[in-house]
């Protein structure tokens, strides 16, 4: 199955961004963020055209992004955040589709480095859905401990 590592975006200048994903070897990009507003070199059509010209494939699964409602300042019990980011992500039709494609995509491509995105620049695993979505990626079972809980 495919690697997966994840990165984020904010604070990161698309050279430095670019050159992070090129030492770890990535050639496809999940891009997980539910909004692509800001910054402006980052929205879905910048930041696509730019990792196409540095080789690298971009996919856009937005309804595999955490919402603001479920994000510091609106919830502060990350275990919380986390089930509810489950719920959201069993609960609709679109998100758990997301899923099946991402996965489709790792299986068949078995020596692919993917890089999951996202905007929130935490490096704990407790504390950001591109962690938690990892997880359920590389074992789809996980979820269903969760859907337990919900």
């Amino acid at each position: 199955m495919a690697k997966i590592i994840t990165e984020y975006l904010k604070t990161r200048k698309p050279k430095e961004f670019i050159d992070i994903l090129q030492k770890q070897k990535v050639n496809i990009v999940f891009d997980i963020r539910f909004s692509d507003q800001y910054p402006v070199y980052y929205r879905q059509a910048e930041l696509q055209e730019l990792l196409i010209l540095h080789n690298i494939d971009y996919l856009r699964f937005k309804y595999l992004g955490n919402p603001s409602w479920n994000r510091p300042p609106q919830k502060t019990d990350w275990f919380e955040c986390k089930k509810s980011y489950y719920n959201q992500v069993l609960q609709y039709t679109l998100s758990e589709n997301q899923i099946k494609a991402a996965r489709l995509i790792m299986a068949t491509k078995k020596d692919a480095v993917i890089c999951l995105i996202c905007y929130c620049d935490t490096l704990n695993p407790e504390l950001c859905h591109r962690f938690w979505l990892k997880d359920v990626l590389e074992d789809f079972q996980l979820i269903s401990k969760y859907r337990e809980d919900l």
